[in-house]
């Protein structure tokens, strides 16, 4: 009995450095993958943050709203609130968006020069316009529907040369009467009550304004909000996340798997030439004419023998 507790002993003080290198191993494979599942998920959470600052955390948008669709709108119970965004052409290739009180555009883009608009008559023109156009600058006037506006600042945008200029402003109203007069164009920017009826609820709107919503969306009239909505796990087809939504998770987690594989692979590599010496030792303490019933006894001390070091070696050791 003394014999096989002392084999125990000294394979256990012999086999420390190998099991504290195992421990580490272990620990460095479930820091790392945290590691990289929290970089992923703050990856995620950045996006949904960038989204929300410069365009905006509404539901959906729809354009060209006229008075009988403004009327539905405004009469709808399930919607919280809406962002009415007015569109006024001009003949500088560029079009002002007088944005509503609920409409955050103006808060996405890095002012260059001068300020944001503090009214309705300010503007605020994206810096390719002024290199185009070197007649105006701050501090000009545009003239549009009647209206007279002042540049007031500069904005940096990442739109080409040969798109429209987007000049922005606050609306002058909210009124029905004076979003619809001039026949500029009208864009509503909608956030439900409960999100996850954003795609159920917009879908009722449009059928009973006669509208198709798939037609709508090629033209551009009607557009959801893909990125906050996919990150409250919201889809078109309700539970069912779309064919883009699931090519991403498949990436992310086969990463994932990959990850786990490897580590696996890496801890299995280092307990198999522990466990191969162990299987050295046992073969040649048979030889030696150990029995199979003392090689079983020996290897459950091994096991529980870590657990008394750690826990009893200081009370016990005096009495060993």
């Amino acid at each position: 009995m003394k014999i096989i507790n002392d084999l125990a002993d000294g394979a256990v003080k012999n086999n420390k450095k190998d099991s504290f290198a195992i421990k580490i191993s272990i620990l460095l494979a479930v820091i790392l993958l945290g590691t990289v599942v929290f970089i992923v998920g703050s990856l995620k959470y950045d996006k949904y943050n960038y989204v929300r600052k410069t365009i905006g955390d509404y539901h959906v948008a729809i354009t060209e709203v006229d008075e009988k669709l403004y009327d539905k709108l405004i009469n709808d119970t399930d919607i919280e609130k809406i962002s009415f965004n007015k569109i006024i052409e001009t003949d500088l290739n560029a079009n002002i968006y007088e944005n509503g009180k609920y409409s955050n555009l103006l808060t996405g883009y890095e002012i260059k020069k001068g300020r944001k608009p503090n009214n309705s008559s300010e503007l605020l023109v994206p810096e390719r316009f002024l290199t185009k156009n070197k007649n105006y600058d701050i501090g000009s006037k545009i003239t549009a529907s009647d209206k007279t506006y002042i540049i007031v600042g500069v904005y940096d945008d990442y739109g080409y040369s040969f798109e429209k200029s987007m000049f922005l402003t606050l609306a002058d109203s909210d009124k029905k009467i004076d979003l619809l007069k001039n026949n500029g164009g009208l864009e509503a920017l909608i956030w439900y009550k409960h999100p996850r009826d954003t795609y159920t609820k917009t879908r009722e709107i449009l059928s009973t304004m006669n509208i198709d919503e798939k037609s709508s969306i090629d033209i551009g009239r009607l557009s959801y909000n893909t990125d906050i909505l996919e990150y409250k796990l919201i889809y078109p087809q309700g539970i069912f996340p779309p064919k883009s939504v699931i090519k991403s998770a498949v990436e992310e987690y086969s990463a994932y798997f990959f990850l786990v594989l490897l580590f696996a692979f890496i801890i299995y590599g280092a307990f198999n030439v522990w466990n191969n010496r162990d299987l050295k030792e046992i073969a040649l303490l048979k030889s030696t004419g150990m029995t199979a019933k003392q090689v079983k006894k020996m290897i459950k001390k091994k096991a529980f023998k870590p657990v008394s070091y750690t826990h009893l070696t200081l009370p016990t050791t005096p009495y060993v």
